[in-house]
């Protein structure tokens, strides 16, 4: 599924949907977009966990940890190598990656805001809220977050690193650096993101956003060009496709709690079309203008399973488009990166020490700088008075010489009239 061409700047988006992990290299040359590869797995469940070298207990999602830490007798050295193998097959000399996640390692919060929530108060809420459901007290650096519209603010909350981050984080293929992270999201972010740039809304337009995917459907509702509600993970997928009359009525009950009724427009992703979710809503509301993420706006190679599989690939395939247009004003630009990997990505890197004696260097070089421009202007006022001076002498030195001159005529009349004199003299005699 890859093209031939390398472009100039390659980034993979990663994200972990339920029990499956998708990728999808995103190339760029000049301004434009290419999709370059697409391809997902089923997580081992006896191989990941939520920590490197414990086993958690068994669930549908192998990234989740459980409750319990398990017995040390029964601890094992878990292997990852088909993790890694997928991702090694998949990955570009030099390219970078872009992650999202969901439950249990980022939350996504939006909370309603007025002008007087500074963003230390809006943190200091996500950190309430945080230890409230999961009795945890949050660091500030796992915060992120940006205004969605004038009365709220969207945020996300990094509650447990997945090992997918140590694993992309390290050297790929023949590469001896590790590849970069551009950023680390959410999988409702991803997604937000997809629908900001693809349907550019009126201010005052409804949109009801429905992803659905294998086994869980996601809702949400914008105001124009911002988020204003995230419903709660509807727990029936494209699994149950005979029974979208029942997913229907559940995304219709969820809205109508909400008071998000009667949408302006529609925006259906994922597997929502194919289970036929799009004619289910006409039925009901034939009025309901559609959009769909079916088809993404951006090239892809002559591959035909690229273009029938895209749909499935939203999210990471929005992972790797914010990264390669980091001007693109459309996206939500909430980033959790630990901080670890922020300052092992940067190129140049001082301790305290390191800093101060930088200063110490940039100090010590303004001042000899000063010093020398003084000396410069020191030497040109020398220089110049050096050269008044030689134009001083050499105009006294012309002088001179017309005096001198002028004394050897005077000497040649004195010694002309002496020999007149005596000439004179001896004629008279």
């Amino acid at each position: 599924m890859s093209t031939q061409k390398r472009p100039q700047k390659v980034c993979i988006g990663i994200s972990i949907e339920g029990a499956t992990l998708r990728l999808a290299v995103v190339g760029r040359i000049g301004l434009k977009l290419n999709i370059m590869d697409l391809a997902s797995m089923p997580l081992p469940v006896k191989q990941f966990t939520g920590s490197m070298d414990e086993e958690a207990p068994k669930n549908d999602n192998p990234f989740e940890q459980g409750a319990g830490g398990g017995d040390a007798d029964t601890e094992e050295n878990i292997d990852y190598s088909s993790i890694r193998e997928f991702i090694a097959t998949h990955y570009q000399p030099r390219a970078s990656f872009a992650m999202s996640f969901e439950d249990p390692h980022v939350r996504t919060i939006l909370l309603q805001t007025d002008k007087k929530d500074t963003n230390a108060k809006i943190r200091a809420r996500v950190v309430e809220e945080i230890n409230k459901t999961l009795n945890m007290q949050l660091p500030k650096q796992a915060i992120a977050q940006t205004r969605a519209g004038s009365k709220h603010a969207l945020t996300i909350a990094s509650v447990d690193q997945s090992p997918l981050v140590e694993i992309c984080s390290s050297p790929q293929g023949g590469d001896k650096r590790s590849p970069r992270i551009e950023f680390i999201t959410s999988n409702d972010i991803a997604l937000i993101n997809m629908v900001r740039v693809h349907f550019p809304a009126k201010p005052n337009e409804l949109l009801h956003v429905i992803h659905v995917d294998e086994d869980v459907t996601h809702f949400y509702v914008m105001r124009g060009h911002d988020i204003e509600y995230i419903g709660p993970p509807i727990q029936q997928g494209a699994h149950d496709a005979h029974l979208v009359s029942t997913l229907y009525n559940r995304i219709e009950l969820t809205a109508e709690n909400a008071g998000y009724v009667s949408p302006d427009r529609v925006v259906l992703s994922g597997k929502a079309e194919e289970i036929g979710l799009k004619e289910e809503i006409l039925e009901n509301n034939p009025q309901v203008v559609f959009h769909s993420l079916r088809r993404l706006r951006i090239g892809h190679s002559d591959d035909k399973a690229i273009l029938q599989e895209m749909s499935s690939y939203v999210v990471p395939v929005s992972l790797a488009w914010q990264a390669l247009q980091p001007k693109n004003e459309h996206f939500y630009r909430l980033d959790i990166t630990p901080q670890k990997i922020l300052q092992d990505q940067k190129i140049f890197k001082l301790a305290w020490h390191g800093v101060v004696l930088l200063l110490g260097l940039f100090v010590l070089v303004t001042i000899l700088t000063i010093m020398v421009l003084e000396r410069q202007d020191q030497i040109s006022a020398i220089d110049s008075e050096l050269r008044f001076s030689k134009q001083q002498l050499a105009e006294q030195q012309q002088i001179v010489d017309q005096i001198n001159e002028l004394e050897s005529r005077s000497q040649a009349i004195r010694t002309a009239t002496l020999t007149l004199d005596t000439l004179l003299v001896g004629s008279e005699t």
